[in-house]
């Protein structure tokens, strides 16, 4: 799945949540385990984007991640039911 979208923030590099996201980077390259949760957007093309839906019941742990056409990727290893992480 794709972790980073680089060029949509090439006008706002400081823009708070993409901050956050290469800080999100940083942990995978220094190996730590990490999981994401699948949202949906809204509306893809809106910027802010809103959350219209996403899983309240499992998570996905990243194994490696790529870089593909200056984004990074990652690849997803395991689906994780939430309640097993409590």
């Amino acid at each position: 799945m794709r972790l980073a979208h680089h060029e949509a923030y090439t006008l706002d590099p400081d823009n708070l949540g993409y901050q956050e996201r290469l800080r999100h980077l940083e942990a995978i390259r220094m190996s730590h385990e990490v999981y994401v949760v699948m949202c949906r957007a809204r509306d893809v093309k809106a910027r802010p984007r809103e959350i219209a839906s996403y899983d309240d019941r499992d998570v996905f742990k990243i194994g490696r991640m790529i870089n593909l056409n200056g984004d990074e990727w990652g690849e997803i290893v395991e689906r994780v039911p939430v309640r097993q992480l409590g």
